[in-house]
């Protein structure tokens, strides 16, 4: 199939996700949120416990690939040591399945990467992850039956490769994906700040995604603002 979708916030609304949760407008698609040298992107203001969200609703692909990347900022995020933040959230039958994740840990923050497997789950962590923009891409390939152990996944940031989790038994926990979303989800009490998100991207042939082409974004840019024009 190859692309299966690209959330880039260029036209300045959520319209692009299947799907929002915007608490009071908590989340937001903000010209302060823009990454990747875009002019919106999505800007998810922490200030208590609910989930703030876009949601793609997606089931597993056939192919028995999925890639994904999207930008991040931790930009003004802080909490009450040990505390988090969900950004990326895999949903699979009313649980999770796949997530990134920020933490408070003493004076500095850490980018948790979770795999969860028929078998429990992974972790991965980066200490520290500093302020500013960065890209996560994700590669999940699935087991090729339910009685087999060949599944992998990787994780890249910034175009470097960060972690690999080989023979991984995952053929039932992805047949069962229902979705992926972005945002701030599942904020600990005493976790408060802003994070910005941006370019959310997946396709189910595996291919490399990469770094947004500025290129292609400046196009996009000037049709946004062709249709704001003809909206006036």
């Amino acid at each position: 199939m190859g692309d299966l979708f690209d959330i880039t916030h260029e036209l300045g609304n959520l319209d692009e996700y299947d799907s929002t949760v915007v608490d009071g407008g908590d989340l937001s698609a903000h010209v302060d949120a823009a990454l990747a040298g875009t002019s919106y992107g999505l800007k998810c203001v922490i200030d208590d416990t609910t989930d703030i969200y876009g949601r793609m609703s997606q089931s597993w692909p056939g192919s028995n690939e999925l890639r994904y990347r999207f930008y991040f900022d931790r930009n003004t995020f802080s909490g009450s040591n040990y505390n988090y933040v969900t950004l990326l959230h895999g949903n699979f039958s009313g649980s999770w399945w796949c997530r990134a994740r920020l933490r408070q840990v003493g004076a500095g923050v850490q980018l948790h990467l979770y795999n969860s497997h028929d078998g429990g789950e992974d972790v991965h962590i980066v200490d520290p992850i500093t302020a500013g923009e960065h890209y996560l891409e994700i590669h999940i390939e699935r087991a090729a039956t339910d009685v087999s152990a060949d599944g992998r996944v990787r994780w890249w940031l910034d175009g470097a490769l960060e972690k690999t989790w080989e023979n991984v038994d995952n053929y039932d926990r992805c047949a069962a994906l229902t979705s992926l979303d972005v945002g701030a989800i599942a904020p600990a009490a005493g976790v408060s700040g802003t994070v910005y998100l941006d370019e959310f991207k997946a396709n189910d042939d595996g291919s490399e995604i990469g770094a947004a082409v500025a290129a292609v974004k400046d196009g996009i840019k000037a049709m946004a603002m062709g249709m704001r024009l003809v909206g006036m």
